[in-house]
């Protein structure tokens, strides 16, 4: 009974991570291939050298990297942000319409 009630929460475990960073893990990665900012979604793209010059801390993923994101214009989502991951700089672009 025990083992039945734990293997209900891992997969439950794993359905959250999965939906919300499209990984299949019980913990998030720091760099998901998918994140969340302000109510977007955004995906993830190429590793770059480094965040841009400007660029502010906007938040974190779910696995605790934080979110940088350049100028923002009052009432948009910003297109293109970074995260970093260490000594990787990810680029994440906004998923979906306005």
């Amino acid at each position: 009974m025990v083992f039945l009630l734990l293997l209900l929460l891992a997969v439950t475990r794993l359905g959250q991570v999965h939906s919300d960073t499209w990984e299949w893990r019980l913990t998030p990665s720091a760099a998901p291939p998918k994140i969340q900012l302000d109510g977007r979604s955004y995906l993830r793209g190429a590793a770059g050298d480094r965040v841009p010059a400007g660029a502010t801390v906007a938040g974190h993923t779910t696995g605790g990297a934080p979110i940088y994101v350049g100028e923002r214009i009052a009432g948009a989502a910003p297109t293109v942000v970074e995260v970093v991951d260490g000594a990787t700089t990810w680029g994440y672009g906004l998923s979906g319409g306005p």
